[in-house]
């Protein structure tokens, strides 16, 4: 993530990688620094589209690294942790290096509802991000925050078992969700590093239509052609399906947010939408849409 000012780094994810390509298709160079497994995936990316240039490591290696080098130095950074056990120390040492670059903006990825809902900080992976958003605020660095809700992109992974098997997974339960493409979320940030306007504000970001375990069953059902069935709202039969894929203290995470969804939600005011559509630039892409492209690309 070295570059020189005039270049916007990107850390790279299920959202850094249309990031990193939105920000090179606006006419600037972008930086990244990511895992050796997202690193791949945006040199995959940019075979395509051209553009930026990365190295793999950790936000740790390049504290060690550039604690004190100019060469650190960039116009704007955009901040997305990884789930991991060390999120909040990571996220904090990308802010406190973001600081000492004395950077002219800082965009952070946070999770929804983080402050407005007194449930959600008890979730590790939720709560963890409360000392970053702290951090960032604190960083006196102009800074945009944006909340996103679920991923419609998290269904990428259930491919095997929605063609093999007719279930759809993920245990969402009924009360619903404004679940967001990632490709807003990669526009939202795009347009907080690049525009004026969304200085210092939190962006809740989602999609336009509530949805929920057995409605997005049947989405799958009319995309696909075939019946598709909700995989229910059993948790202790969800983490035994899991347990194989997932550490335990991911499995444990993970089933203790998917049981908040279960019983609160995760819902987005009119207003909120309303805003996000202002910083993502363009009218909400919909979990409909969404599944008919990816079922497209199935066949």
């Amino acid at each position: 993530m070295v570059a020189p000012r005039g270049d916007a780094p990107c850390f790279v994810g299920r959202c850094g990688v249309p990031v990193d390509l939105g920000d090179c298709g606006r006419g600037r160079r972008a930086r990244i620094l990511a895992s050796p497994t997202a690193e791949a995936a945006a040199a995959r990316a940019r075979r395509a589209e051209g553009g930026s240039t990365s190295r793999h490591g950790s936000r740790a290696d390049e504290h060690h690294e550039h604690q004190s080098s100019s060469a650190f130095f960039v116009d704007a950074v955009f901040i997305l942790n990884a789930v991991t056990q060390t999120e909040a120390n990571e996220g904090i040492v990308a802010v406190s290096l973001a600081r000492a670059a004395k950077l002219k903006r800082l965009v952070y990825m946070s999770v929804q509802n983080l402050n407005g809902a007194p449930h959600l900080p008890h979730l590790p992976h939720f709560g963890s991000k409360i000392g970053v958003e702290a951090a960032v605020k604190a960083s006196k660095i102009p800074y945009t925050i944006l909340q996103p809700n679920n991923f419609f992109h998290n269904d990428v992974w259930f491919k095997d078992v929605l063609l093999g098997y007719g279930v759809y997974p993920q245990p969402l339960g009924s009360k619903g969700l404004h679940r967001v493409d990632a490709r807003d979320i990669a526009d939202a940030a795009v347009n907080a590093l690049t525009a004026t306007g969304f200085e210092n504000k939190t962006y809740v970001l989602a999609g336009p239509t509530v949805v929920n375990g057995n409605s997005t069953a049947e989405v799958w059902s009319s995309k696909l052609g075939k019946k598709i069935t909700y995989g229910g709202d059993d948790l202790d039969a969800w983490a035994k399906a899991v347990s194989a894929m997932m550490p335990g203290w991911m499995v444990y995470d993970m089933r203790m947010m998917y049981a908040e969804f279960q019983e609160n939600g995760l819902l987005a005011t009119a207003s909120e939408l309303a805003d996000c559509e202002k910083v993502v630039g363009h009218p909400l892409r919909t979990y409909d849409a969404f599944a008919e492209e990816l079922a497209k690309s199935w066949k």
